[in-house]
C-alpha cells in the first residue's frame, strides 16, 4: 500500500463521515453476521497459525494488566500479524472490547448464535467472501503495520 493508497482511503472514510470506531464496529457487526469472526487468544492462535492468509484484521485491547503471560501473548500475536502482513487493531481496553463484541453478538446480529465470544483477548476478522464492505476499507487503513512505529490505539464507541 502506497502513500496516494493511504490518502485515497483517508479521502474516502471522510466522505462516509465515517471515524474509525463506527468503523470498526461495523465491520465486528458484518463479519458476526457472516460468520467471519474468531474470539479468544487461544481460538485466534489456531487460525493464525492454521490460515494466516483468511485473517484480515487482528484486534488486540491495550494491555493494561502487570501479568506477565498476557504481555508475552500478545507481544507475539503482534509479531506473528506483523511476519504476516496481517493489520493490527489495537483498542484502548479489554473490557471495553469484550462489552463492544458481546454486544455485537446478541439478538438480530447473531440470529443462528454462531459466535460465542466470551474471551475478548483476541478478536480475528476474516476476509469477506466477496468483496471487502467501505467500513473494512476504512478500517483498513488504520492497522496498516508501520514499522519502527507504535499502532495508535482506538477509543470505542459504547
Amino acid at each position: 500500500m502506497t502513500l496516494a493508497d493511504i490518502s485515497e482511503n483517508m479521502q474516502n472514510c471522510e466522505k462516509l463521515s465515517m471515524n474509525v470506531g463506527d468503523a470498526l464496529r461495523a465491520a465486528v457487526l458484518q463479519a458476526i453476521e457472516e460468520g467471519r469472526i474468531t474470539c479468544g487468544i487461544f481460538s485466534c492462535a489456531k487460525l493464525l497459525e492454521t490460515s494466516p492468509e483468511k485473517v484480515m484484521f487482528c484486534i488486540l485491547p491495550e494491555v493494561t494488566s502487570d501479568d506477565v503471560t498476557v504481555r508475552i501473548q500478545h507481544t507475539l500475536t503482534e509479531a506473528y500479524c506483523a511476519e504476516n502482513d496481517i493489520r493490527i487493531i489495537k483498542v484502548s481496553s479489554p473490557a471495553g472490547l469484550q462489552k463492544f463484541v458481546l454486544d455485537s453478538t446478541t439478538g438480530d446480529n447473531n440470529p443462528l448464535g454462531r459466535v460465542n465470544c466470551k474471551d475478548c483477548s483476541c478478536v480475528i476478522i476474516e476476509f469477506p467472501k466477496t468483496e471487502p464492505s467501505e467500513q473494512d476499507k476504512c478500517l483498513a487503513q488504520y492497522g496498516f503495520p508501520v514499522y519502527g512505529y507504535h499502532q495508535p490505539i482506538i477509543d470505542l464507541p459504547i
